[in-house]
């Protein structure tokens, strides 16, 4: 998914600065844009900085800004997606954790329960 974004992120990119021409101005050009989004390896770090909190994103999506709002819309959906993502993975990994402990600490009882039963017999017995 994150090759899939960063694809899409430095194609619009290199788009425009191709457009821009050989010598394009300083207002138009962050360095910013060079540095995000300018290679494929490069916009797939940005887009995993951005998700696990190591670039604040806010910095990476003003980049975009120079292109469209399209582009900006583009990167909150996958903010948005991704976060999303991760957050139910996560969850779901600890529910399933805590519901076999549960069923794990339910067998334990039962068999402590039986093993007092069959010491109960036993000393009615002797």
């Amino acid at each position: 998914l994150i090759y899939l974004f960063a694809i899409l992120f430095t194609q619009a990119v290199t788009s425009y600065r191709l457009d821009l021409g050989p010598d394009p101005p300083v207002e138009v050009l962050p360095a910013d844009m060079v540095q995000f989004w300018s290679t494929l390896p490069r916009s797939m770090l940005t887009l995993f900085q951005v998700i696990t909190s190591g670039l604040d994103w806010v910095a990476a999506i003003h980049v975009l800004s120079f292109l469209s709002p399209g582009w900006v819309a583009l990167f909150v959906l996958y903010i948005c997606f991704m976060q999303l993502a991760v957050l139910n993975v996560l969850t779901g990994v600890f529910c399933q954790n805590a519901i076999e402990s549960a069923a794990h600490d339910q067998d334990l009882v039962t068999q402590a329960i039986l093993a007092q039963k069959q010491m109960y017999i036993r000393q009615i017995m002797a």
